[in-house]
């Protein structure tokens, strides 16, 4: 994958300057004044391999490839009038790769006979990095039900495993064929069936509920409900008792308390830009009529410490995330087998608001330059934070482009 990016960014260099000049009539075009080149290699390695490989990938695969590059551009002498910024667009969070499942082997004698006594082992959960739908399995079951993963079908599960409060509301989810399949479970392939989407993507989640429609707002009493279902079996799980308690025990025994936040999008008609996209669920009660009562409070810096509100309310395309959104315990510190994701087990997972998700390279060098040549752009654009997010990274660019051109 590196490899095909970097190929194509020297034939590029390579075409373009050798055939500059080679007609006196010719005007010469300027070098593009934005060329990106994206090694995206890292991302699938750290998934599947986790992070203790980072450095290696780098010395071994990411470093040939940019000095493919640097000496491309050295060979038409054209390296030392350029400026270079080198970014991430989002961390990784490390999962717990070493969870292990309980199997029942029965041992058998030198006729093989069955003995009495049966074996108790331990065997390593799948973390593979695909989806698994075979549930009928019980290998693959009992791996699943192990890992720090809340699944489709485990969703599925929740919302019909506990009973309704009143009045009734059906839930029916929208699955993969695969996972419709399944009586037990109230879930369908067919969208137009379905009231209920979950887009599953490591440490958060986008729950969609449909209202009159799916552009309209959702069903109030429909959120209400799997508002209460996430925050007090997910959420707040280990304090439940009796016959809720033994449920979720047997359906998801490593998901109690999963989930650090649940947000909530306020209106389908919020500006991008201001304080009401979405807002933190604090508390959930109910009352003697078993009417769900929510309590709500703006979004804070608090979770993860990454300038929260300013990155959730300027989204580019704030409708088109969930009405709930789902962010899993990932701390990046303390014990792997503490942090949780949607979706699949993989060895490291991203995409939430995890501060180890948000804290990348940010690098801008000028190899024929000087400091102060940059340090008037950066200074102009980071004076407020210190350029300490991607965000910068935009006007930045532009500024550069403005001094150059």
């Amino acid at each position: 994958m590196d490899k095909s990016a970097a190929v194509e960014a020297t034939e590029f260099i390579k075409k373009y300057f050798a055939n500059y000049g080679l007609n006196e009539n010719d005007k010469r075009k300027r070098f593009p004044a934005v060329f990106s080149v994206y090694l995206s290699g890292l991302d699938h390695e750290a998934h599947v391999n986790g992070l203790s490989g980072y450095k290696n990938y780098f010395t071994e695969t990411v470093d040939d490839q940019i000095k493919s590059i640097v000496a491309t551009l050295k060979g038409f002498d054209e390296f030392d009038n350029k400026i270079f910024i080198i970014v991430s667009d989002h961390g990784e969070t490390q999962m717990p790769d070493d969870l292990t499942y309980e199997k029942t082997v029965e041992n058998i004698d030198m006729e093989g006979n069955p003995l009495p006594d049966p074996s108790i082992i331990q065997l390593p959960i799948d973390i593979s990095c695909s989806l698994k739908t075979n549930m009928d399995n019980e290998d693959v079951l009992s791996s699943e039900l192990n890992n720090n993963n809340l699944h489709i079908w485990e969703l599925a599960n929740l919302f019909t495993l506990f009973s309704s409060p009143v009045p009734v509301v059906t839930l029916k989810l929208l699955v993969p064929e695969e996972i419709a399949r399944y009586e037990d479970i109230n879930a369908t392939s067919d969208i137009d069936q379905a009231n209920i989407i979950a887009a599953l993507n490591g440490p958060m989640a986008h729950i969609y509920i449909k209202g009159n429609s799916w552009q309209s707002e959702p069903d109030p009493q429909t959120l209400n409900l799997v508002l209460n279902r996430m925050y007090s079996y997910l959420k707040s799980g280990l304090t439940t008792s009796g016959k809720t308690k033994t449920l979720l025990n047997n359906h998801f025994p490593k998901l109690l308390n999963s989930i650090a936040d649940i947000m909530v999008r306020k209106n389908m008609t919020a500006n991008s830009g201001s304080n009401y996209v979405y807002d933190m669920v604090t508390s959930i009660t109910e009352d003697a009529s078993g009417n769900l009562n929510v309590a709500y409070a703006p979004l804070s810096n608090s979770i993860g410490d990454v300038d929260a509100p300013n990155r959730i309310n300027n989204m580019n395309s704030f409708n088109r995330s969930g009405d709930i959104v789902l962010l899993m315990r990932d701390a990046a510190t303390g014990s792997a087998s503490d942090r949780y994701s949607t979706a699949y087990a993989c060895k490291s997972w991203h995409g939430s608001l995890n501060s180890a998700d948000s804290y990348v390279p940010f690098v801008i060098s000028y190899p024929g330059g000087s400091k102060s040549e940059l340090s008037i752009i950066i200074d102009g654009v980071c004076a407020d934070n210190g350029c300490n997010s991607n965000g910068k990274l935009p006007e930045v660019i532009k500024s550069i482009i403005r001094k150059q051109y």
